[in-house]
This record gives structure tokens, sequence and C-alpha cells, in this order.
């Protein structure tokens, strides 16, 4: 019961989820439904009922309108264009021309991971549904200039990339901890980072995991280098869900009849209940 309780927790986390990253050569945001996020001189909404509308700051009416569709499955703002994936292609819009182009066709809906430098980063599911791992996604990056395309991994979910490696694990249908593998950017130089990871996020060139205990579904939260070097602890185990952590908290929900979230100051040890689930997850900061 505990477990079923925390995966309608993390698909409601998944749904409100708005996020924004940033990199040495590219800054992007990640917009999920139903949210509303501001970037810079945009604020985005993105619902359910009106599709994906863009705002510049001072004009009421957006500067973009897309409509909502089941086809559509995330969006990225990176610098002035809006990449999205709609009915199997990876689509790319430039808020200034106004020019929309088809940048790749997938046999099955690509989601858009992230965008860097002139690549794109998704993962897709295999077209055959009924081979062996059908359910498995597979990494990609497309070169938006010649439209090359390069598998970087298979059956890779929960992508985060950070100055010189991705960071994925396996394809899950459930938030049981998995392996937390690491790659360089060219898919080269695998490494098993831990395993049974639920949770993970790299801040400052730190990476920061949490992982559980199968047998009590206790959590532990670590911080180490990127390559998995000089690991500890953060704080005592905990009986909840990690859904975010930062440099000085850990955020974590603990389900039952009256669920509620709570924040644990790394440095006091202090808990508080918080009102509102933190959703600034994979905050990626260099």
């Amino acid at each position: 019961m505990k477990k079923f309780k925390l995966m309608l927790l993390f698909t409601l986390i998944l749904t409100i989820l708005s996020s924004t990253s940033s990199n040495a050569a590219a800054k992007y945001s990640k917009i999920y439904p139903d949210c509303k996020t501001k970037k810079g001189k945009y604020t985005i909404s993105y619902t359910t009922k009106k599709g994906l509308n863009l705002y510049v700051e001072g004009n009421s009416k957006p500067v973009v309108s897309i409509p909502y569709s089941q086809e559509i499955l995330d969006y990225v703002l990176n610098d002035e264009k809006i990449y999205y994936s709609y009915n199997k292609k990876i689509m790319q819009f430039d808020i200034i021309t106004k020019k929309k182009i088809s940048i790749k066709e997938f046999k099955n809906n690509p989601n858009i991971c992230a965008v860097r430098d002139e690549y794109i980063y998704v993962t897709v599911y295999p077209f055959d549904e009924n081979h062996e791992g059908a359910y498995e996604t597979d990494f990609y990056k497309i070169n938006m200039k010649n439209k090359e395309t390069k598998l970087l991994a298979k059956n890779a979910s929960s992508i985060v990339l950070a100055e010189n490696n991705i960071f994925y694990r396996p394809t899950t249908t459930d938030v049981s901890g998995q392996p937390l593998y690491s790659i360089d950017y060219n898919g080269k130089n695998l490494k098993k980072i831990s395993d049974d990871v639920i949770h993970y996020q790299v801040i400052n060139k730190k990476l920061y995991f949490v992982t559980e205990s199968i047998q009590d579904f206790i959590q532990t939260v670590y911080v180490s280098n990127v390559d998995g070097t000089d690991k500890k602890q953060l704080a005592g185990n905990i009986d909840g869900y990690v859904y975010n952590i930062t440099p000085t908290d850990i955020y974590y929900s603990v389900i039952g009849n009256d669920t509620k979230n709570y924040k644990l100051n790394l440095s006091t040890k202090k808990i508080e209940i918080v009102k509102q689930i933190n959703t600034n997850v994979y905050e990626l900061n260099y």
C-alpha cells in the first residue's frame, strides 16, 4: 500500500513539475501540462484546456499559442526557440521569426529531455511493442544542424545533464530504486554510480542521490563527486519519500491519510512542515 501511495505522489509531482536548468552553454526550461513558469522576459502557461501560451513582459496577448493535444508530450524553451514533440516529431518554433520546422520524426512519440548547444536530447520507446523490452526507452541526441541522430544508451530514463557527463536510470514504471549510471556526451565511459537510487540531482558540481531499502522502504540521502567518489551520507534515514534536495535542505513527504510535506535543514537538523511541494526538481547549477 505504501508503494502504491508513493507512486500516486510521484505521478502528481511529475504532473505539476516545473523546472529551470542551466549550463555553461545554454539555458532551457522544461514545461509540463497544467503549470505556469517564468523564464526571463517570458511567462509560459501550459494547460490541458488552453494549450501552450507564451507571453512577453508587458503584453497581455500570447506571442505563441499552440492548442493542447494528446500527441504533444512536452516542451523545452531554449533562448528564443520552443522545441516540442508533436505527432511523433520533434518540432522547432522560432519566437522571433515565427518559423516552424520539423527536426526529426520517430516511429513513436519522443520525449524531450533537454536542449544543449546544437543538440536535442530525447528518449523514445522502441517501435515494436511486442518485442522484449518494448517499454524500455532509448536515449538519443540529435544534431539540429545536420539532423544526425546518435543512440547514447538503451533502456535509459530520468535523464540529467551535468557539465561533462549524463546521468540516467533504467526505465521503470514505479518509484522503486534503480541503478544510477553515467556516460559522457558521446555515450562512452559507462559507469555505475550506485544501486537502488530513487531520486537524484546535480547541484554545484555535486551529485545528490537518494537510495531506498527494499525491506522497509527507508530512504537515505548522499552527496558525492559527480563520478561517485567521496560519498557522504547527508542525514539520518528518512521514513518518507524524498522529492527534492538543495545544498541546505532535504524535502520529503510522509504518505498517510493526511499526507504531509517536510523540510529537513542539513545544518541544524531541524525539521519543519511545508505547506506546498517544492517542485524545483532537476535544477542544475554549475
